[in-house]
């Protein structure tokens, strides 16, 4: 086989070869970090995302806490309910959050209340005869 001297026309056949595309080891290379990354950041998104359903039960707790109270003002009794017949009971309350489930469980003294969400591994509680929020467990 015959040895082509470098000219004019090797030198493009080559450029023309390396502008083909990336190498295998380079579209491994970015595979890798990819893998890296979405390894680090899909633990932390879903920690944010059950941290949000973490403040919409414990911010319902205290919305329907207050309506329950205003209720009691009015009515001199407290009222048991669940999801959304709470919402048109209870005064001040507009909305449920997206996906909570409310059970409000009243007594002569006080009132009992727990919310949770599907994708929340906590129950929220809340009992007026003690000190309110009891926190998620």
């Amino acid at each position: 086989m015959p040895i082509e001297p470098v000219g004019k026309h090797n030198k493009k056949a080559i450029m023309k070869r390396k502008d083909r595309g990336f190498s295998l080891i380079e579209l491994l290379v970015v595979i890798g970090i990819l893998g890296i990354l979405a390894a680090i950041a899909i633990p932390q998104i879903n920690s944010y995302k059950n941290k949000g359903f973490l403040a919409r039960a414990q911010s319902d707790l205290r919305h329907f806490a207050t309506a329950q109270e205003a209720y009691f003002v009015d009515h001199q009794v407290y009222k048991s309910c669940s999801n959304q017949a709470c919402v048109s009971l209870l005064p001040g309350v507009n909305s449920l959050s997206p996906g909570i489930t409310l059970t409000i469980t009243a007594t002569a003294t006080g009132f009992t209340m727990q919310t949770d969400h599907p994708q929340l591994p906590a129950t929220c509680q809340w009992n007026s005869s003690q000190e309110g929020f009891l926190g998620c467990t």
